[in-house]
């Protein structure tokens, strides 16, 4: 098919006047969006992450193998900052480390998401990030035995109070291409009761405190998408093959709870 001159200069002009509106919409877009917050994560002053980490041995060394404590160390962010892509994400005031190396997450207001926090982003989502607000540490109580005050949260004792709360602050709130809380909320398994912490802190039988007594908590592995160990329990595969040597493969979606 052949073009005119005036066609081709009109296609062109088309074109140019299209991606111009398009470098417009998102420059706009990009500087209404509030710069990404930074602050000091709150701490209690007679007590460190490291003695958190020291006292809490057990549950930080399952921390340690999961998604949380990599979330910033992890090869997949480290491929981000080696490739500047951590400061164009800044630019383009995209707060990616708010839920990646959050303050504390129990001072929020309810919808809202975290803030990034200034110390420790190595840590990742650490114990403070968690258990840690301007009242004070917070868990589901206390066993008489602690060296500190423990305020009883109902969000640490209630797995659906837990999911819809603390879990949605970064699985949800702060992500505007995947609600994961809510979509698990119109599931079958949120009607029978099975919540996030069911599959991703399941329960296990162990110390919470070095030479501790072994009890059933949750783990603090935060099994993921990514670990092979939950992907193993995500299916499981057979294969019927008949006389005439057809085979049939029968995929089966199953829960690990």
């Amino acid at each position: 098919m052949k073009m005119t001159l005036k066609a081709v200069t009109l296609f062109i002009g088309t074109i140019l006047l299209f991606l111009l509106g398009v470098t417009i919409y998102f420059t706009v877009g990009v500087v209404r969006r509030d710069v990404p917050e930074i602050k000091d994560a709150t701490v209690l002053a007679s007590l460190s992450r490291e003695s958190c980490i020291e006292c809490h041995e057990p549950i930080a060394r399952e921390w340690r193998e999961s998604f949380h404590f990599r979330s910033v160390t992890g090869p997949f962010w480290n491929r981000i900052r080696t490739k500047g892509f951590d400061r164009i994400f800044q630019g383009l005031r995209i707060p990616c480390m708010n839920c990646h190396a959050p303050a504390n997450v129990l001072d929020l207001p309810q919808g809202t998401h975290p803030v990034e926090r200034n110390s420790a982003r190595e840590l990742g989502v650490d114990c403070v990030s968690c258990h840690v607000s301007s009242k004070g540490i917070h868990g589901p109580g206390r066993s008489g035995q602690a060296p500190h005050e423990v305020i009883p949260d109902k969000r640490f004792f209630d797995p659906a109070l837990a999911s819809t709360s603390l879990c949605r602050s970064c699985h949800d709130e702060a992500l505007d291409h995947a609600k994961t809380v809510t979509a698990w909320a119109e599931t079958q398994f949120a009607e029978d009761g099975v919540t996030c912490l069911h599959c991703h802190m399941p329960e296990v039988k162990a110390r919470s405190v070095v030479d501790g007594p072994m009890r059933v908590r949750r783990s603090h592995r935060f099994f993921g998408d990514k670990d092979a160990e939950m992907l193993g329990k995500a299916v499981s595969v057979s294969i019927d093959v008949s006389e005439d040597r057809q085979a049939v493969v029968n995929i089966t979606n199953r829960t690990p709870v």
